[in-house]
């Protein structure tokens, strides 16, 4: 299970061979690359199964010619959960809508590559992390400053099982991650997200 921490702006429109700057107008994101390949040497690249849960980027290895430009220029759309790969349009001011990746590779001339929770930097997704058998502890650390005050969470390897131990006592945070070995950066979220995932984990 994955949250959507952006949500994508269904309506933006854009112009063809402006892949990226589409995604960029519906994700909110800010202008970094001027490729979707390039941006796409940029993301969290994911080879695993796209989220149903969420919506998500989607990436393509594309070569084309672009302003008299032989190259390998890549290609990026939106995939909607029940509606499909929001893409830009074949001609004019718009947009297109694709029902499968294999739709959009042969309309394109493109190949799938992965997909990516995140965009020049602005993440929009944030995955929840798989238990592996075997494994106990702690999966993630999630942390909100909220009138001042930093709450951190330490959140479990599933949903629903109470997984969540909650504390403003950074050192007792701190010794709790180095105890379940958790090595990734603690990830900060709005006081609503924060809410939100706490619900997620407990039910509360």
């Amino acid at each position: 299970m994955s949250l959507q921490l952006v949500a994508p702006n269904l309506d933006a429109q854009g112009t063809p061979g402006f892949c990226l700057a589409l995604q960029q107008k519906v994700w909110g994101a800010p202008v970094r690359y001027g490729t979707a390949w390039e941006a796409w040497q940029h993301v969290t690249q994911q080879t695993s199964q796209v989220p149903e849960d969420v919506s998500t980027l989607l990436w393509f290895d594309h070569w084309g010619t672009y302003g008299g430009v032989y190259g390998q220029y890549g290609h990026v759309v939106t995939y909607v959960p029940g509606r499909g790969l929001l893409s830009n349009p074949a001609r004019g001011l718009g947009q297109r809508w694709y029902n499968t990746i294999q739709e959009c590779e042969k309309d394109c001339n493109a190949t799938y590559v992965g997909w990516s929770p995140d965009i020049n930097g602005l993440q929009v997704v944030q995955i929840t992390n798989t238990k592996k058998k075997g494994v106990a502890g702690m999966a993630t650390v999630y942390y909100k400053t909220e009138n001042g005050s930093t709450t951190y969470a330490l959140a479990g390897d599933g949903t629903g099982n109470a997984a969540w131990l909650e504390t403003q006592d950074v050192s007792l945070a701190t010794s709790l991650v180095a105890a379940h070995h958790i090595s990734q950066t603690a990830v900060r979220l709005s006081p609503d997200t924060f809410a939100l995932w706490k619900k997620n984990y407990t039910n509360a």
